[in-house]
Formats: structure tokens, C-alpha cells, sequence
């Protein structure tokens, strides 16, 4: 939806080549993304408060993505060590928890941002709300 958002602002329309050539480039992150987004959410005079933990789900997909180091404590229990305490281990079953929960309240208000915005035109509102109940499935 973020794609979306960035792609109507700029193209004034789904362009695929612009979502396939510069938003799907690798080198294009996802903090490039959000950092986007709230730029454009200021042009339009749209909030972006519900939008905050988009920080965290980011944080959250970058523990899952790169945090994967077992160590073997003198006790001979294994455990993940947190990057931001090494004394404590990562919980990724509740780290997960956390990420559909907050999934949830963001691509509400993105899904709430794409129907209400007007762009030269553009007609956005047959855009499909997303199955929220089967977002955690």
C-alpha cells in the first residue's frame, strides 16, 4: 500500500514501471519508503500519527531478517541474544505477536489514506480494503 501511496503521488497514476523499476529496486528500502510517506502524507495535510509504528514493524522485520546468532551459556542453555541488550534473549514468538497487532492499525489507516486521497483525478476508490480477519492467519 506504501507503493501505492508513493506511486499515485508521483505518477498521478499505478505506473508499473515506476513500482517495478524504482519501488521494487532493491537499494530501495523500506526507511526510504516510510521516510516518503511522511513526506507526502505533509504535503497533503494528512496526519501520519497512526502510521508511528511503522518504526517498529520495520525494527521487528529486521530482527527476523538478521538476528539469527545462538550462544550457548555456561549453563549450556542456547538462547538469541538482543542486539540492544546482549544480556536478555530475543522472543520472537512475541515479537511476531507485536508485528500482526500493529500490522493490523497500519494498513487500516493506509488503506483509509489511498481511499481519501485525490490526486489530478485519480480515482482511488475501488481500491479493495484488505481482509483484516485473515491478516493473521
Amino acid at each position: 500500500m506504501i507503493n501505492s501511496i508513493i506511486c499515485n503521488y508521483y505518477m498521478h497514476k499505478l505506473d508499473k514501471n515506476f513500482i517495478l523499476d524504482i519501488l521494487y529496486d532493491e537499494n530501495f528500502t523500506f526507511s526510504l519508503r516510510r521516510n516518503i510517506l511522511f513526506k507526502i502524507l505533509k504535503r497533503l495535510k494528512i496526519s501520519g500519527k497512526e502510521l508511528e509504528p511503522l518504526y517498529r514493524l520495520n525494527t521487528i522485520r529486521n530482527y527476523f531478517a538478521h538476528v539469527n546468532q545462538h550462544i550457548i551459556d555456561i549453563s549450556g542453555k542456547a538462547r538469541i541474544p538482543d542486539p540492544k541488550d546482549s544480556e536478555k534473549g530475543v522472543n520472537f514468538e512475541e515479537l511476531y505477536k507485536e508485528y500482526v497487532e500493529k500490522d493490523k492499525v497500519v494498513c487500516k489507516h493506509l488503506y483509509e489514506i489511498i481511499q481519501n486521497m485525490k490526486i489530478d483525478g485519480l480515482d482511488v476508490t475501488t481500491v479493495k480494503s484488505p481482509d483484516m480477519k485473515n491478516r493473521d492467519k
